[in-house]
């Protein structure tokens, strides 16, 4: 019976010794994913660096283009303006289509 009681008597485990176990895997498990969750965000990065080197040189072909079509428009307005009949049916075909056309203050 002494053995009983010993065992009735004996102290039970402390929680931390209890929660240790449990904490250092939850503890492990965030820091997994926290790992995985910012190499998969420097992959990311990466790629779109990529992208944005890749297309930098369309973007700037695209805004001399736009530069180039301004200046026509804006020529042909000039032209229009100074009475040249094919200009002038150019900038009412624009207009009709919902384009203006300036011209430029040159």
């Amino acid at each position: 019976m002494s053995g009983d009681l010993d065992l009735v008597t004996e102290t039970p485990r402390t929680a931390p010794g209890r929660w240790a176990l449990p904490i250092v895997l939850v503890a492990a498990a965030l820091f997994i994913e926290l790992v995985t969750a910012t190499v998969q965000l420097v992959d990311e990065h990466s790629r779109l660096s990529s992208l944005v080197e890749t297309q930098a040189a369309q973007v700037q072909q695209a805004v001399n283009f736009r530069a180039q079509l301004q200046s026509l428009g804006a020529e042909t307005a000039r032209l229009a303006e100074g009475g040249d009949a094919a200009a002038k049916q150019i900038v009412d075909a624009m207009k009709q289509q919902g384009v203006t056309l300036k011209a430029s203050d040159k």
